[in-house]
């Protein structure tokens, strides 16, 4: 009978080998996942850029999707997104002091990011999150940003071939929220993940996320020595600047 209630959610994962779709009924308690479907995008078509539209052949992304979602047998067509990291940026950011809006707060940010912003700071799609106040008095953030150029390209064209982009969302926290139920019980955990070349490192420490990392490492495999060394050289940045820590 609880079936009759159960609802279904639609997600897309696209990066420049193809587009993958996935369908979960069950609850949000206890996902299941009922199908996938995959269709390759054609050489060429699609490539990760931060300042630049990614998408370069728009008729051949589009006739991708559609054909993907096709394959999945499945009416729906409000997406939850998953693009790769190296479309934005994530950074943990300590700011003075406390915001009196939100709006305040993004034009504080993006004043104090202006010069490391790897493209033009009026063409920057912005978000934060604090997550706990220092010792000092200080807010500790994470901060994501993605360049507009970017971003609106991938709305613009998912809703052209008849979707819904309801939630766009960078892969590493994605990944994240699948596991995210046997972290959630642990004050002090790291998370590290390696996907699709895509190194990401998390910790957490009293529940809350105080350093991030995410490191592209194109040609690499899971096994490779780069990879343990960037895992090393990462954990010893976190070290440093948290020597208290374990």
């Amino acid at each position: 009978m609880s079936m009759l209630f159960s609802r279904t959610s639609l997600g897309v994962e696209i990066n420049p080998s193809g587009v993958a779709f996935a369908l979960l009924g069950g609850s949000a308690a206890a996902p299941r996942l009922e199908r996938v479907a995959y269709a390759p995008l054609t050489p060429g078509c699609l490539r990760v850029s931060l300042r630049e539209a990614n998408i370069l052949d728009p008729q051949s992304f589009s006739d991708t999707v559609r054909n993907a979602h096709n394959l999945l047998i499945h009416s729906g067509t409000r997406l939850s997104v998953t693009l790769p990291d190296t479309v934005g940026r994530i950074m943990m950011l300590d700011v003075e002091g406390r915001f009196k809006s939100r709006a305040e707060g993004l034009d504080i940010i993006r004043w104090k990011l202006k010069k490391n912003i790897p493209f033009d700071i009026a063409d920057t799609h912005l978000d934060y999150q604090q997550l706990s106040m220092r010792e000092n008095g200080d807010m500790a953030l994470m901060v994501a940003l993605v360049s507009r150029t970017v971003i609106v390209q991938y709305e613009e064209l998912l809703m052209a071939a008849g979707f819904t982009p309801a939630r766009i969302d960078f892969n590493s926290f994605n990944l994240y929220r699948a596991f995210e139920n046997r972290l959630a019980p642990q004050d002090d955990v790291t998370l590290i993940t390696f996907y699709d070349s895509t190194l990401s490192i998390m910790v957490f420490a009293d529940s809350l996320l105080e350093f991030q990392r995410v490191k592209e490492l194109s040609g690499s495999s899971g096994v490779d020595s780069r990879v343990y060394m960037e895992i090393n050289s990462s954990l010893k940045v976190y070290h440093d600047r948290f020597p208290d820590r374990k």
